[in-house]
């Protein structure tokens, strides 16, 4: 210990017991300190009417007709409506356009209509009406039947 720490603890008891013995040569009565009034909080503000806009409050007793979902599933989407099953355009428009002088033109022609259409007509010339309206209906830009 330092010097001036044992000092202390021979002054303080000291100390205390002269001022202790003055206070009862006056007769004086030892009155403890007011106590100390608790810090003022106000109180919490009321809560909002309505707490969100987003999320309404649920009814206490829910309509039968509409029944909560369950909270751990997930929706149930239908799925989509399936493509109707697509043709092979190269080859059908291969044997499509086997017997034209102009190949490469029938098979472009004959492309674009398979794509539109999902039908290429039997055969190397005709038989359009096979493949419905959509078929019969492609035109060029001088009005002429594109399909071939």
């Amino acid at each position: 210990m330092a010097p001036s720490s044992s000092l202390l603890f021979i002054i303080l008891p000291a100390l205390a017991s002269v001022l202790f013995h003055q206070a009862e040569g006056k007769n004086a009565t030892l009155t403890p300190s007011p106590a100390k009034q608790p810090a003022y909080f106000p109180p919490p503000p009321p809560p909002p009417a309505n707490p969100s806009p987003y999320f309404p409050p649920t009814p206490a007793n829910p309509s039968p007709y509409f029944p909560p979902p369950p909270a751990n599933r997930r929706p149930h989407f239908p799925p989509p409506p399936s493509a109707p099953p697509s043709i092979d355009c190269n080859s059908a428009c291969a044997y499509r356009c086997s017997l034209n002088g102009r190949q490469k033109l029938c098979m472009r022609a004959c492309y674009t209509c398979c794509l539109r259409c999902n039908c290429v007509p039997p055969g190397t010339s005709g038989n359009q009406e096979l493949c419905g309206t959509c078929y019969i209906r492609q035109t060029t830009h001088g009005g002429r039947g594109k399909c071939p």
